[in-house]
């Protein structure tokens, strides 16, 4: 079960740079997304995002549909990092 979440997440985040024509991966090795399988949060949120730890959780059984959105949250967190990331190493 959990190899094909996996699966599935990393497909979409392949589909998410596709669309907004971004390496990704590159960009992700970089700011270091984390994902959390139903490990945090509460159950009442499908999905959340946690910007200090760039962390990701989806709930196990009803995140689907909600990784652009959190990807969304995890770009918005990181861009302005990107730009001045020398000052913060």
């Amino acid at each position: 079960d959990a190899k094909e979440i996996i699966f599935h997440f990393l497909g979409a985040c392949s589909d998410f740079g596709d669309i907004l024509n971004i390496d990704f991966a590159g960009l992700n090795r970089q700011a270091k997304l984390s994902m959390g399988f139903g490990s945090r949060g509460h159950g009442w949120a499908r999905a959340h995002y946690e910007m200090l730890g760039r962390i990701i959780n989806l709930t196990r059984s009803n995140g689907d549909g909600s990784v652009a959105h959190e990807l969304g949250h995890y770009l918005d967190n990181i861009i302005p990092w990107l730009d001045h990331k020398d000052n913060y190493n």
